[in-house]
């Protein structure tokens, strides 16, 4: 039977033995009317009577709730409604209460600026600027925010310019160079694509090129010739990245000097790629403390007797070249840092007395040579080296072993290799032939991205360093491939050395992987090569 509820007096339809359709209270017809539903039975002419009667009371009923539920959808829809808009009332309301509105404009642009593209990302080749990103979507918030996004200048400092997708309009650079005081370039020219609206952006940004504090430019043969323009323009210039983008675009191109009259110039790097081709710096370059760029030997050391206060320096160094003779002079950088080498032979030239950290690219050479330069060059320089990056094939174990027990201040060790199996057995505390190896390690680090990787010998060399008593591991990370990542019971061990040893440990893939490298390698997070 339908009951009324007492509170709003809705039909309410009861169910299970409540819901009585029979139209007879005797036992005998209603336990033979449940065989009928239950069965296939045919009925009786009497019963066909009894069942068309409960039929007709089922309709009744059915009509009866079929109008209470049109009555309660039409009152779902009211209650929807209603509560549609007092959530958006409610949400207005708590949004006056929201701290946003209290907090100091100064804060406020801080915050804006976390949602900017990092320097990694700028620099990826998929990167293409969207209006519908930061800082451009923040303008389109309130009015309050527009007036905090569009006052901060250093929200549209970054202009990427990439001639390899759609360029922005020149009336979006125009607003963003307008929004900016100081101005972070990056522009890559591409050479096979029109090189009109390329010519037509760089000569608008070189009219503000007095406010450029950083120019990472990937240069054509129609892009040049523009540079002229730059001579003397450039006085807030602090970092410079120059490259070019195929062998075409180094055409008939003897030498750059628009940098020469950049007297702010901090950090300098040119990858020239096909050939070298000189870069003027300023005439006193006392400034620059940081310094990239791939040439022959002769250059690098015309240049770096020119640098005496670089802090860090990468030195790739031409395969092909002749090496002069080193037994006499010895290029001394006094404040120099942070090394990187893209031969080892580049070591026989150099004397670094403040060097903490050095990445060497080991090349195939006589066995024992790398042993002798990296060791007769950190015995020359008399320096305290933290950090040692061994980067191409592994040293052979007795060399390795050499390295490490002779200089007990390198506290950390990195390799870049394909196969690194033999390293892990030499700096396994239990498998180690020429025990101890280095127990002064800290810090062990590898990238095995373009090898493959033993799981069990690397979970060896750990475990071992940590259960020795003499041993000083605190911190390892491995870089592998995307496709190769770690199971969960090597995961598991990972998660138990971390817990029970303390020990910092990493790994990573992908873009992360990348970046990590590059840091180990001291390339700049802001260039695109």
């Amino acid at each position: 039977m339908a009951l009324r509820c007492t509170e709003c007096g809705a039909l309410t339809i009861p169910e299970g033995p409540e819901l009585d359709l029979s139209v007879t209270t005797d036992l005998g017809t209603l336990a033979r009317h449940l065989t009928l539903m239950n069965t296939n039975d045919p009925p009786q002419d009497s019963e066909r009577l009894y069942v068309r009667e409960v039929v007709s009371k089922a309709d009744a009923r059915l009509a009866c709730v079929e109008d209470e539920i049109s009555r309660l959808e039409d009152r779902l829809k009211v209650l929807l409604r209603e509560h549609a808009l007092l959530s958006e009332y409610r949400t207005k309301n708590v949004g006056i209460l929201s701290p946003l509105r209290r907090m100091p404009p100064e804060i406020l642009g801080q915050i804006f600026s976390w949602a900017l593209p990092t320097d990694e990302q700028a620099k990826s080749p998929a990167y293409r600027p969207n209006p519908k990103d930061s800082p451009w979507v923040l303008t389109w918030i309130s009015s309050r925010w527009r007036a905090i996004a569009v006052s901060t200048h250093s929200l549209w400092s970054l202009v990427h310019v990439d001639a390899a997708g759609s360029l922005h309009s020149l009336s979006m650079i125009q607003t963003q160079v307008q929004r900016a005081r100081g101005l972070k370039i990056h522009f890559y020219g591409r050479q096979e694509r029109n090189a009109a609206p390329q010519i037509q952006l760089f000569r608008f940004l070189s009219e503000h090129s007095n406010r450029w504090e950083a120019l990472c430019l990937r240069l054509t043969s129609a892009l040049v010739p523009r540079l002229d323009s730059l001579r003397g323009q450039l006085p807030a210039l602090r970092r410079l990245w120059l490259e070019w983008d195929t062998p075409e675009s180094q055409n008939r191109i003897d030498w750059i000097e628009c940098f020469g009259v950049a007297p702010c110039l901090v950090d300098v790097g040119v990858h020239s790629g096909n050939h070298f081709i000189p870069v003027s710096l300023p005439a006193r370059p006392n400034h620059i403390t940081r310094y990239d760029l791939d040439a022959d030997w002769p250059t690098h050391r015309r240049l770096l007797a020119q640098l005496p206060n670089l802090v860090e320096a990468r030195l790739q160094a031409s395969l092909g070249a002749p090496w002069p003779d080193h037994t006499n002079h010895k290029t001394s950088l006094p404040h120099l840092r942070r090394l990187y080498a893209s031969q080892t032979q580049v070591l026989n030239y150099l004397k670094a007395p403040a060097l903490e950290e050095m990445a060497v690219h080991v090349h195939d050479v006589p066995p024992g040579y790398c042993k002798q330069s990296i060791s007769a060059f950190i015995r020359r320089s008399s320096c305290s080296l933290r950090r040692l990056c061994l980067e191409g094939p592994p040293l052979d174990p007795e060399s390795l072993t050499f390295v490490l027990s002779n200089n007990s201040s390198v506290v950390e060790l990195i390799n870049i290799t394909a196969d690194a199996k033999d390293l892990f057995v030499i700096l396994t505390h239990a498998e180690n032939p020429f025990f101890p190896v280095a127990p002064h390690l800290s810090a062990i680090h590898f990238d095995l991205t373009s090898g493959s990787i033993d799981y069990d010998l690397y979970l060896n060399i750990l475990e071992s360093r940590c259960r020795a008593p003499h041993y000083s591991l605190k911190s390892a990370t491995l870089l592998v491939p995307l496709d190769q990542g770690p199971s969960p019971a090597v995961l598991s061990k990972l998660d138990s050395l971390r817990s029970r040893r303390g020990l910092e440990v990493k790994v990573l893939s992908g873009v992360k992987a990348r970046i990590e490298r590059d840091t180990w390698l001291y390339k700049a997070c802001w260039t695109s090569t």
